[in-house]
């Protein structure tokens, strides 16, 4: 849903639409100005997202060099970063400083995140007691240990075997910062989402206005202590279903059995890795129902089951089913879904009907368990697609 220059468009968790334009946005509520010129307030926990829309556009001649991942996983994007002892302050694409507390810093890296993957990942997986400075060697990067300390334009001054060395930021490809693990870290309120790409798991929100909603700012403190305002016309997407909405594409299955049509104790391991539970894709690579294509959800075969662990105080299933599109015609299964032991749902679905809607109740249950059979036509064409499988609170 795209909003108004002026307004914000509402995703409730009931599913009813709400719109208008926000006046105040804090940590427990949201308060609207509607098109008929009420005042409506929203209380945060009944809402999954807040869609400001496009965000002002960023320059198109303006390409970001310095990509910044903070300790709670926010990821911001600028032209430039310099750090001053404990501050560290980011020209964002907008040219705006941001300031950011060293401390809250996990790396910074001055070439595009899709090069050197793998070697960041394996990086930012590690546990280094020291700081890492990251030197482009060739086609690889080579990692050294030492001590980050200041930053400019021209140099970062790196202490090395306790000597002080300033290398030049044109070898620099990127900084690791060395953080104790301190547990698990809290979850978010909200992931705030801008138009150049940020992305902020925020711990608690602030909205002022300035000159009417597009002149306001929205104030994120991360969930790592760092303090950013963002002007609000460059806010897309406020995002608050973390906790309160979850895909069962990207849950993890907690168990998964899949039987084949003739002797299973004769059938290949690869065939039951092939039928094994397919979560957000289907075997021609998009789940597809009735012609409208899914990014989320599952593809299950028969004679299969398909165990997931949910959270304490789920309230509901929702889904649409259906056989994938590909082999619609000839489909055929019979569905069965349980929360723990009480059957919720046991019907045939067949591609010669439309996708069904469906919502159960998951309310005091802990395990949700989906078993596909043989439909009429045995194992011919049974590619069941869950798409847009989700569980709310």
């Amino acid at each position: 849903m795209i909003a108004s220059a002026a307004g914000a468009e509402l995703r409730t968790v009931s599913g009813a639409p709400l719109s208008g334009t926000p006046i105040s946005i804090d940590d427990q509520q949201v308060t609207l100005s509607t098109a008929a010129g009420e005042q409506r307030t929203v209380p945060l926990k009944e809402l999954l997202a807040i869609d400001v829309g496009q965000g002002a556009a960023v320059n198109p001649a303006d390409k970001p060099s310095v990509w910044v991942e903070l300790t709670d996983g926010s990821t911001l994007v600028g032209v430039d970063i310099r750090v001053v002892k404990s501050q560290a302050t980011l020209t964002s694409m907008a040219r705006e400083s941001v300031e950011l507390p060293v401390k809250s810093l996990r790396a910074v890296r001055f070439s595009d995140p899709a090069q050197d993957t793998r070697q960041w990942t394996e990086v930012l997986a590690g546990k280094s007691v020291s700081d890492l400075i990251a030197v482009r060697k060739k086609d690889s990067l080579d990692f050294l240990e030492g001590v980050i300390g200041d930053v400019d334009a021209d140099a970062v001054r790196f202490t090395l075997d306790g000597d002080a060395v300033p290398v030049k930021r044109a070898k620099v490809a990127g900084l690791v910062f060395a953080r104790r693990n301190s547990g698990e870290a809290p979850e978010p309120l909200a992931t705030v989402e801008d138009s150049s790409g940020m992305r902020l798991q925020a711990k608690s929100l602030e909205l002022k206005l300035v000159a009417g909603f597009a002149g306001g700012k929205l104030t994120v403190v991360t969930v790592s202590g760092a303090t950013i305002s963002r002007p609000m016309n460059q806010i897309s997407k406020i995002d608050l279903s973390a906790g309160k909405l979850m895909f069962l594409g990207d849950m993890p299955i907690e168990s998964s059995d899949w039987k084949a049509y003739f002797d299973p104790s004769k059938s290949p391991p690869a065939l039951a890795r092939f039928y094994r539970p397919r979560q957000n894709q289907a075997q021609d690579g998009q789940l597809r129902l009735g012609g409208t294509p899914y990014a989320k959800g599952l593809q299950l075969y028969s004679q299969s089951t398909t165990v997931f662990k949910i959270p304490a105080k789920s309230r509901v299933l929702k889904a649409v089913v259906g056989i994938d599109d590909a082999v619609r015609d000839g489909g055929r299964v019979r569905l069965q879904i349980f929360a723990d032991e009480q059957k919720l749902f046991d019907e045939p679905i067949s591609g010669a009907d439309k996708p069904r809607d469906l919502e159960l109740n998951l309310a005091g249950a802990r395990r949700l368990k989906i078993v596909v059979d043989f439909g009429e036509d045995q194992d011919a064409a049974d590619h069941l697609d869950f798409c847009d499988a989700r569980i709310m609170k």
